[in-house]
């Protein structure tokens, strides 16, 4: 995780989609970086944490992230639906749009405790949603030993998780890794369609995520069975060195109950 100047750092993490293939993920901690339309850009501006209203801004675009639910807590982990109004001057991307999403924030853990943190995001029509953080410890090699905070939304608010479950499955192959442009100072500027660097392998990573599985035990379900969610990772930008650490953001297809949903799966590690 963070290196021991960053122990301890507040992040947020925020992912949306809307009509016309709208879909985004941000990582905000001491950097800010957001994949959106099949690119990485550096975040200038990350206004974020609490319940109140987020901005994010960066070359070409800028996000307003209001709630749209209460919010659930789950350890040092906090979650709640939200709604994104988004606005673009970036090749390829709309110059204005409507989203909806979660958005969640927490309290890194210690280096010395993790090696790597795995955040899923997933939301649904009928108003439910699964906030999840799983942290590595350093030594450990399988997720039986990772550390997980889950907070679940339904319409009629938070509902509490007595433990829960993350498997990862990848793909042959290391995640490819690139470096996202320096954010321009200022306001909402012109954006260039120069991209990446050519990427390049990744360390933190065994391979791309291909699909992501939870399994969530309630503390008042009295079956002894867990609630299932599924997802597969449709298109990802690849891995950013950003800040000491290796991020992964990937656009995740989720089905929890006999419903679709939309998603994101963020994979951080130490560089």
């Amino acid at each position: 995780m963070p290196t021991a100047s960053t122990a301890h750092e507040q992040v947020a993490t925020v992912a949306f989609s809307g009509s016309g293939g709208v879909w985004g993920a941000a990582w905000a901690g001491s950097a800010a970086v957001l994949a959106a339309a099949g690119e990485l850009v550096r975040l200038a501006v990350a206004t974020t944490g609490g319940e109140d209203g987020w901005r994010l801004q960066g070359e070409g675009v800028a996000l307003h992230i209001d709630p749209a639910s209460e919010a659930g807590g789950a350890g040092a982990l906090r979650a709640q639906r939200c709604r994104v109004s988004g606005e673009s001057r970036r090749p390829g991307w709309p110059s204005r749009f409507e989203a909806t999403g979660l958005r969640a924030w927490r309290t890194l853990p210690d280096p010395g405790e993790a090696r790597s943190l795995r955040n899923v995001l997933a939301w649904f029509d009928d108003g439910a949603a699964v906030a999840l953080d799983a942290a590595r410890p350093a030594r450990a090699r399988g997720h039986d030993r990772d550390l997980v905070n889950v907070v679940l939304l339904e319409s009629a608010g938070p509902v509490a998780v007595e433990e829960g479950r993350l498997s990862l499955t990848f793909r042959g192959g290391r995640a490819p890794v690139g470096s996202p442009p320096e954010p321009a100072a200022g306001g909402l500027s012109e954006a260039s369609d120069e991209r990446l660097p050519q990427p390049q392998g990744s360390a933190s990573l065994p391979g791309a995520p291909a699909r992501v599985g939870l399994e969530l035990w309630l503390a008042d379900e009295e079956e002894h069975y867990p609630r299932r969610l599924a997802a597969e990772v449709q298109d990802s930008p690849g891995v950013v060195a950003l800040d000491g650490l290796e991020l992964w953001l990937g656009r995740l297809a989720a089905h929890h109950a006999g419903q679709d949903g939309a998603g994101a799966l963020i994979v951080a590690g130490r560089r």
